[in-house]
């Protein structure tokens, strides 16, 4: 891995820096390795998981003889080489098959990764919308898997053009994360809201905390994070250390006739339970709008499992039908394969109205010791924007 040094849109030794203030090919470089430079006709460089559940140092490995990706007629595909990953909690789950009922790989070893950054290098007779050296963002296809590999078939209804604005490891942070945090934006708060959001640093969080205003019209945005500074300067009006404040007591949040909206980006009962009590600073009428729902990392291992996390969440609906008094519980997923959100994110970056977050120990090396300490930060949730591998140089 790097260690941040290299990394000029960080948050957390930086200064945040507008989308066309992009890396140069000689920073990107400084700690890329020299195995990483090409692979030979036929096969192609990768990173490998050898099963799930298993121990992470062990079974995550870097291949050189994984045949490269075809197209066949009627795909619906093309092939991008691969220039930069961003990780997600996806990717973690995969891996550790804490949801292997809906999202276990067909075959092992697998190839780890969802959404990407690349260029594209082979496209079907008449495709219409991309051509060879397309750079393109990539939102990851059922489940994350596929992108950190020298070369992908991708969908090409899950890709978008990206800026010319953006170096690829900014662009590889936008698909997932950021869509979600532009469509929250768009569905759940309006002009002039008073908005709380919930782990407002990692990856969803650092580009809602934008969304909100520039997007949305919100009039004030509190969030909690450790990251007073970096917040501050994405746009945050109040930034609540949860190490030593719990946000129900802050009382400028009960100020102004108190929060139209709550995001809850965390997970876990006891931000819904003390939203929806008569002392929380969320209005009567507002919204309590959850991404993950009760835990980011469920177990999802058979259909009752399955059925027991919508019996939470229909509970919540039925209490908002039976108690209109209070505020309501809404599931909000982000994350759409529509190509023209994924424009539509594209066009907004492009504006100024978001700009990508990456952490600010990204790039990691296309390695198997630099993956696994991508994952490793994925998975402690301590993050501040998006986890990023850098898998070649334009």
């Amino acid at each position: 891995g790097s260690s941040g040094a290299d990394n000029p849109y960080s948050f957390r030794e930086t200064p945040p820096r507008a989308p066309h203030l992009c890396c140069p090919t000689s920073d990107m470089t400084k700690s890329f390795p020299a195995h990483c430079n090409g692979s030979g006709k036929d096969h192609m460089r990768c990173i490998t998981v050898d099963k799930l559940k298993g121990d992470m140092d062990k079974v995550v490995r870097f291949s050189t003889t994984r045949p490269k990706p075809t197209l066949r007629p009627g795909d619906g595909r093309m092939i991008i080489r691969t220039l930069a990953v961003s990780i997600a909690p996806g990717d973690v789950r995969v891996l550790r098959g804490q949801c292997d009922f809906m999202q276990s790989p067909k075959s092992f070893p697998y190839i780890p990764g969802g959404d990407s950054c690349g260029e594209v290098v082979e496209v079907h007779p008449g495709e219409k919308e991309f051509k060879v050296g397309d750079r393109v963002m990539v939102l990851f296809e059922d489940a994350p898997r596929n992108a950190l590999a020298e070369f992908n078939a991708v969908k090409t209804s899950l890709a978008a053009h990206i800026p010319e604005i953006l170096t690829p490891i900014e662009a590889s942070a936008l698909p997932s994360s950021a869509m979600t945090a532009m469509i929250v934006a768009e569905r759940h708060i309006a002009k002039g809201s008073r908005v709380l959001i919930l782990n407002g640093s990692g990856g969803v969080g650092s580009h809602l905390v934008q969304a909100a205003k520039t997007i949305s019209g919100a009039s004030y945005v509190a969030a909690t994070s450790t990251q007073n500074e970096m917040l501050s300067k994405l746009g945050v009006d109040r930034v609540i250390d949860y190490r030593s404040e719990n946000w129900w007591e802050v009382q400028e949040l009960h100020d102004g006739g108190g929060l139209d909206v709550i995001i809850d980006l965390w997970g876990g009962v006891e931000a819904w339970n003390q939203a929806k009590v008569k002392r929380s600073p969320l209005k009567d009428t507002g919204l309590f709008v959850s991404t993950i729902g009760d835990n980011p990392y469920p177990e999802v291992h058979n259909v009752f499992e399955v059925l027991k996390m919508l019996f939470h969440i229909m509970c919540r609906k039925l209490s908002n039908w039976l108690t209109p008094e209070q505020p309501k519980y809404v599931l909000g997923q982000g994350v759409h394969a529509d190509p023209a959100i994924l424009q539509r994110l594209a066009q907004r970056v492009k504006e100024g109205a978001i700009t990508p977050v990456v952490d600010a120990s990204s790039p990691f090396d296309f390695s198997a010791e630099g993956v696994k300490q991508a994952l490793k930060l994925q998975e402690s949730r301590h993050a501040h924007g998006k986890v990023v591998v850098l898998v070649a140089t334009p």
